[in-house]
């Protein structure tokens, strides 16, 4: 079975009132995205996001991805700024099919800017 359910686990962590339980425990599910933030974090940290399937479907080229990934890098940046957390929770099933040099690069992102 391919199926994980990491669908409905991620909608519960967007719904608002469960947002809310988590951050008071110190937990930022962020709700500038998506619940599943895969595309996200694919195009922002790829060596080539304007293959990522999301993007060629959009019919971004380079440019436009790049214009995608600053402005939802910018948004996630906006919320981690005005949001007191001690743990960020990132979801994406895909994320797992990053180059290391892509997880890399999303480690360095978060280790600078958080």
């Amino acid at each position: 079975m391919t199926k994980t359910g990491s669908t409905s686990i991620q909608q519960t962590l967007f719904y608002e009132n469960n947002r809310q339980i988590l951050l008071k425990k110190g937990y930022l599910y962020p709700k500038c995205w998506n619940p599943n933030h895969s595309r996200q974090i694919l195009s922002a940290f790829s060596l080539a996001p304007e293959t990522i399937s999301g993007n060629i479907i959009s019919q971004f080229t380079k440019e436009m991805a790049s214009v995608y990934n600053k402005n939802n890098l910018t948004l996630l940046l906006k919320e981690i700024n005005q949001t007191a957390f001690n743990h960020l929770i990132i979801s994406g099933e895909m994320i797992s099919t990053m180059k290391p040099i892509e997880v890399k690069k999303m480690k360095e992102f978060f280790t600078e800017k958080i």
